[in-house]
């Protein structure tokens, strides 16, 4: 009752295993995602929200927000054993993104109060809530673009093997988390 079905035998059963194609997609795609998901959690961080934020979902005033975000670029820079110089490049790229995306959010928080207002109406107007759905989503798509240049000007500044390393500190800290 118990049999083990043996497989079907694949025309790629004798072959070994290239790694460099799929590999290099994987790799690059776990930097990508490594490198935007430091520079966005930094970004969020440094205007005042996510894991590690004092206080409650306040803004920071644009001197907390250079210091946290030189705090931050000196924590990578260590971990990659990079230098003072690569530090100064990556804080400056994130402080131009902080700044670009100051605003941004400010809209963000606003359109979460317009929602609920929309919401909470007595007639409940179809209407503005898709108006509002797709000024939420062009603004998601600013900050996406914003970031996705950030990660590219940052991934510039580090050697490729600085890149790979932080790739693979990114896939074992994900996979900590199940991801």
């Amino acid at each position: 009752m118990n049999e083990t079905a043996t497989p079907a035998s694949s025309p790629n059963a004798g072959r070994p295993k290239c790694r460099r194609g799929p590999g290099k997609r994987a790799f690059f795609g776990v930097f990508a995602v490594g490198v935007a998901a430091v520079l966005t959690v930094g970004a969020f961080q440094a205007l005042g929200h996510g894991p590690f934020r004092r206080g409650l979902c306040g803004s920071m005033d644009p001197a907390q927000v250079d210091k946290k975000i030189d705090r931050i670029a000196g924590w990578i820079v260590e971990d990659l054993g990079g230098t003072a110089e690569q530090q100064a490049r990556l804080a400056a790229i994130a402080k131009g993104a902080a700044k670009d995306l100051a605003p941004v959010h400010v809209e963000l928080l606003a359109g979460r109060r317009q929602a609920v207002e929309i919401l909470t109406a007595a007639e409940i107007d179809r209407a503005a809530l898709e108006a509002h759905r797709a000024r939420q989503v062009q603004l998601l798509t600013t900050v996406s673009e914003r970031l996705t240049l950030a990660v590219a000007d940052a991934a510039e500044v580090l050697t490729p093997e600085q890149r790979v390393k932080a790739a693979d500190k990114l896939a074992s800290r994900m996979a900590r988390f199940g991801h």
